[in-house]
């Protein structure tokens, strides 16, 4: 079973079009999947579900890896389910030019996985809905942020709410739209360290260097590391040269 999980940062729920977006993508992979002889089923969240209080800024998930207020709120049951899901599609409609502040906020919830490679191979698909303008700017904006947490990301893109292509409002023109991010996602699926960018290799690199220096430091000092240092070694990632062969043997232990 493949486990597709959809969120949609938006406060409309599940009339909203970013769900409408998200689900059409949904339901072309699941059928593809289908005619791969695999079964595929996803779980939708939206503002509905999901009311996150604002990061703190507290830094405690960088230096303890715990956020204190996932003890408040239920971000932390959504972001298990990210951690969990086979395929990640996460939606936000344009909000005065940029994401909505719902998305924001849980990204910026999920800020210390940009230093452990959290979602190292994931594969994920950034889907944007605007009325018409700073769509593409939107999914640029967020697809960077899952890229630093090591994401694959097979697809970021809009669509459009009312005029302009591709819009949502036109089935002959969404349909080969959302059928062709299906099979990219399905591809990623297969082989998600072919999405692999230059960026996610040079910060692999970078990371493993700053580990080595604050372990060496903490071993001076006789302090406990920083857990988004520490995660570097508990997770064995000195033991691959490149951030492609981690994510290879990443993806072996997944299907195992």
């Amino acid at each position: 079973m493949i486990r597709i999980l959809l969120f949609a940062g938006s406060r409309r729920g599940r009339h909203s079009h970013t769900v409408y977006f998200s689900k059409l993508v949904a339901d072309y992979l699941c059928a593809i999947a289908e005619t791969e002889g695999v079964s595929a089923d996803y779980e939708l969240i939206t503002g509905e579900e999901c009311r996150p209080e604002y990061c703190l800024g507290c830094e405690n998930c960088f230096k303890r890896g715990v956020c204190p207020l996932d003890s408040v709120d239920d971000l932390w049951e959504l972001k298990q389910k990210i951690l969990e899901c086979d395929i990640l599609l996460f939606g936000s409609p344009v909000y005065c030019a940029s994401m909505s502040g719902l998305s924001k906020t849980v990204l910026d919830r999920m800020g210390c996985w940009t230093h452990r490679f959290e979602l190292a191979g994931k594969p994920t698909a950034v889907l944007v809905t605007t009325s018409g303008s700073f769509g593409q700017e939107t999914a640029d904006a967020i697809s960077l942020l899952f890229k630093a947490m090591g994401a694959s990301v097979a697809y970021a893109g809009y669509a459009v709410r009312h005029y302009g292509e591709p819009n949502l409002n036109l089935p002959e023109v969404i349909g080969p739209e959302t059928e062709r991010i299906a099979q990219k996602l399905w591809d990623c699926y297969l082989h998600p360290e072919a999405y692999i960018q230059p960026s996610q290799e040079s910060a692999f690199r970078y990371f493993k260097r700053k580990a080595m220096q604050v372990k060496a430091l903490s071993e001076l000092l006789e302090k406990d590391m920083p857990a988004e240092k520490a995660v570097i070694y508990e997770r064995r990632m000195f033991d691959y040269e490149t951030y492609k062969d981690y994510v290879r043997y990443l993806t072996q232990q997944r299907r195992q």
